[in-house]
């Protein structure tokens, strides 16, 4: 009769370690995915600066200071998209950023990189820019009035790269 009780009790305890490893796991699940969303946040609010400061910029540095249209094949050639001599620095940028006071037109950020440090992560940023076509936005291999800025966000402990996208008319 003790042997019954014994092989009960044993049951139970299996049973019960079973349920805490369980809820354990959904815990730390769910520790790990609350992390990973203030990651994506952090990350989401990096890339909305980076775009606030671009946005700021001219749209092309042969582009006058006018509202006047001009044809785009006066732009700088999709060859030559990148900071002008004067605009060089050392890369990546990083504390006080100097492409706020050093670049002034959108594509000088073509190629550029900055590590950002926020409480959870220290991230390298880059920026890509292109001109794309107004038809189906894809990378074109001639000036038009649209650009496109893509910003990759990497390092992340527990987010794969992301790369955030707009698109800029003249």
């Amino acid at each position: 009769m003790n042997s019954g009780y014994t092989l009960m009790s044993i049951g139970a305890l299996l049973l019960f370690m079973m349920a805490a490893i369980n809820a354990n796991r959904v815990v730390v699940d769910s520790d790990s995915e609350a992390l990973k969303s203030e990651q994506y946040v952090e990350c989401a609010s990096i890339v909305r600066s980076i775009f606030g400061e671009i946005r700021l910029k001219k749209y092309d540095q042969l582009a006058p200071d006018t509202t006047t249209v001009v044809n785009p094949a006066s732009f700088t050639l999709p060859a030559t998209l990148g900071p002008e001599m004067g605009e060089l620095f050392t890369l990546p940028d990083t504390g006080v950023f100097k492409s706020a006071s050093m670049y002034n037109d959108i594509d000088d950020y073509n190629g550029y990189t900055r590590i950002v440090v926020t409480p959870t992560a220290s991230d390298t940023v880059s920026v890509q820019v292109s001109y794309v076509d107004s038809i189906n936005f894809n990378t074109s291999a001639t000036r038009t009035y649209l650009k496109k800025i893509a910003v990759t966000v990497q390092s992340r402990p527990r987010v794969s790269p992301e790369t955030f996208s707009t698109i800029q008319a003249y």
